[in-house]
């Protein structure tokens, strides 16, 4: 088991790997942008699961629901709509290019 000074070594050694060539002070901007982008993508999908039960519900198929479920109108309700390349799981399937996703994911 590891001890909370050799995880925190650990974990700074990750950070150290992760931050590369981007000097530290700005590092902080990176990682406060990406979770921003992942917490609103969290918020979307919350807020897509209710848009389906809602039209279900109402009697629209799953597949009904799903089509009106892209509609950017639906979000009004204290959650952003996201287009389909700036959802999470979609960036996290981006193979090559990972960060220039991320920047046109942060840009739309």
């Amino acid at each position: 088991m590891l001890t909370r000074e050799e995880l925190n070594r650990q974990l700074w050694g990750a950070a150290d790997i992760l931050r590369g060539a981007v000097d530290a002070s700005d590092f902080k901007n990176h990682i406060l942008s990406l979770l921003f982008l992942k917490r609103l993508s969290d918020v979307f999908y919350e807020r897509r699961e209710e848009i389906l039960r809602e039209w279900q519900k109402a009697g629209k198929s799953l597949k009904e629901a799903e089509k009106i479920a892209e509609d950017p109108d639906e979000y009004s309700e204290g959650a952003y709509y996201l287009p389909v390349q700036s959802r999470w799981p979609k960036l996290m399937t981006v193979a090559e290019n990972r960060a220039e996703a991320i920047d046109k994911a942060l840009i739309a």
